[in-house]
């Protein structure tokens, strides 16, 4: 959508996407991913993170990742399947064998 203060010139514009949802594929296809499954993703990187304050590390971490590439990764790796309102994913982004399309999960199946 185009700048929402053309008058204002501070070049911000406002983006719509489809929602990602998680979902778990070692259950039934669209069962949602565990809450504490993601928890401890999130403490395994965490740990990693410079910022002492969790809060902060938690933002940084969820707006950056490791590096600048890591989240536009995980949802070609982890793709799932789409319907109109929604696109399904799965997988962890540190873990490329839980991730559908990742290269070693691909490499495991014999697709690659």
């Amino acid at each position: 959508m185009p700048e929402p203060f053309l008058d204002l010139n501070y070049g911000y514009s406002v983006v719509f996407t489809t929602p990602y949802i998680l979902i778990d594929l070692n259950g039934n296809l669209g069962s949602s991913a565990k809450r504490d499954d993601w928890e401890a993703f999130f403490d395994r990187n965490l740990k990693a993170a410079r910022e002492k304050n969790k809060i902060k590390a938690y933002e940084s971490f969820i707006k950056y990742g490791k590096n600048k590439h890591v989240w536009n990764e995980y949802i070609f790796e982890g793709y799932v399947n789409y319907q109109e309102d929604m696109i399904m994913l799965a997988g962890f982004p540190d873990k490329p064998l839980s991730m559908p399309y990742s290269e070693a999960s691909q490499r495991e199946r014999g697709e690659i």
